[in-house]
């Protein structure tokens, strides 16, 4: 894991050493919210960017002055995957055609899902190649067309969520996260330490970490939440949460 971290943090340094040197930009990517921390915490200035302005899966740059801030410098396309509503395909369906077709991971950013219809975020190189190579998912036969736009796509500005009401004994990532999932609160604690949980993007370790209103908490396996509303205490003393599950 150490010898995973210091690599990565190697090709970051790469790409800011070329772009010094040449004046270009260069990019590394796409990086896992882990890795993407493991970057932050070793670079100064580092610009992070997955496609749109929430992405999860994100590429980081090193850009020249005269690109600064312009995120359309990346090279990332969005491709929408579009299948009869009828049958319904996960995320873990989309990735396994994509891996099936040869894509490597590090190529492939946030995948997102509705009623017949996707969007997949991928590096500019290989977006030709998949909407080439994909043609079916799960046995599903699929149409697939680069997005010139995703400022007005309804399924990245206004994502399905599920409204989800608890109580907590405290607003501790482990209890949140026990009261999310269903899971125990000790099995919540070693979720946390062992790297499954995501606040706002970025690894989180610690269990006692204090979770706040506006929060977007992610744990593999389980999904993303974000929370939508604390402050108010039950008859038993307990904190009352409020939260949205995407769907």
């Amino acid at each position: 894991m150490e010898d995973n971290k210091k690599l990565i943090v190697a090709k970051a340094e790469d790409a800011l050493r070329i772009c010094n040197q040449k004046n270009i930009p260069k990019f590394v990517g796409f990086l896992s919210p882990s890795e993407a921390a493991v970057i932050s915490s070793s670079i100064k200035n580092d610009v992070f960017y997955g496609g749109y302005p929430t992405a999860e899966r994100t590429v980081f740059g090193a850009l020249p002055d005269y690109l600064e801030g312009q995120f359309s410098a990346f090279p990332i396309i969005a491709i929408e995957v579009c299948y009869n509503k009828k049958y319904s395909l996960s995320h873990r369906d989309v990735l396994g055609a994509l891996m099936s077709a040869g894509v490597e991971r590090s190529t492939v950013g946030d995948i997102i899902i509705a009623p017949g219809c996707a969007v997949v975020f991928v590096l500019e190189d290989i977006a030709g190649y998949f909407i080439e190579q994909v043609t079916k998912i799960k046995n599903v036969g699929v149409v697939l067309k680069r997005l010139e736009s995703i400022e007005d796509l309804d399924i990245i500005n206004n994502p399905k969520t599920e409204e989800i009401t608890f109580t907590v004994s405290s607003l501790r990532l482990d209890a949140i996260i026990s009261a999310l999932t269903g899971i125990g609160r000790n099995k919540a604690e070693q979720t946390v330490e062992e790297g499954q949980v995501f606040v706002n993007s970025f690894e989180v370790n610690k269990p006692t970490k204090k979770i706040n209103i506006g929060d977007v908490i992610t744990v593999r396996k389980f999904g993303k939440f974000k929370i939508t509303q604390t402050g108010n205490v039950s008859k038993k003393g307990r904190e009352i949460v409020s939260a949205e599950k995407y769907i």
